[in-house]
């Protein structure tokens, strides 16, 4: 029988002490309440009821899409739903700097530093927010922008719009997004001309 090495341990250990630990931060019950009454309105403009200072007035809501999903979540599976989503939301972003580094051929050590490095640097973090959005948008936005200013895959009619779509309504955080995209559209004008293919692909796009 072949038992698991010590990375797999690390990461099974990783994710359980994920799940099993408590959701200290508790801006979540609010989000599910507020989802619940989005679901149940079926409107995106909520007028606040959980804050004194803010009773009463209608709300531009950015992460409703964030705020149902907690909801159907919360809804369905209770709070063992809710802590298998955040262990869920902590392992992606993980597994996509893994499968990118992997992908562009880095050795696996290399790949274990900087996995190690990542959790040592986002762990405080490690809360059921919405701010997971923007950290799985704006990396899935980069990969594809990366890919198509270096030549090596065009970029998608669909994958960016859709990542883009989701992730302005999770989390504001897609202005992060915007602006590298904009940012790759002035690379590929400075250096590669406004007549060039994949430059007037991503202005389409």
């Amino acid at each position: 029988m072949r038992f698991p090495n010590v990375i797999s341990l690390a990461i099974l250990s990783l994710l359980a002490a994920n799940y099993f630990g408590c959701l200290s931060d508790l801006d979540w019950s609010w989000q599910v309440r507020t989802g619940q009454r989005i679901v149940e309105s079926g409107s995106l403009r909520m007028h606040d009821e959980f804050s004194y200072t803010l009773d009463g007035k209608l709300l531009h809501d950015f992460e409703w899409l964030w705020e149902v999903l907690l909801w159907h979540t919360w809804n369905l599976f209770g709070l063992g739903g809710l802590k298998l989503l955040r262990t869920l939301f902590i392992a992606a972003p993980l597994a996509l700097l893994g499968w990118r580094l992997h992908r562009d051929g880095l050795r696996w050590h290399v790949i274990v530093l900087a996995l190690a490095s990542a959790v040592f640097v986002v762990a405080p973090a490690w809360n059921l927010r919405p701010l997971y959005c923007t950290t799985i948008g704006l990396f899935l936005c980069w990969s594809m922008l990366h890919d198509h200013c270096t030549g090596r895959k065009a970029l998608s009619w669909w994958a960016l719009p859709l990542v883009m779509l989701v992730w302005a309504n999770t989390h504001p955080g897609v202005i992060t997004g915007q602006a590298l995209l904009v940012g790759a559209i002035g690379w590929e004008w400075l250096w590669i001309g406004w007549h060039a293919l994949s430059l007037r692909r991503a202005c389409c796009v």
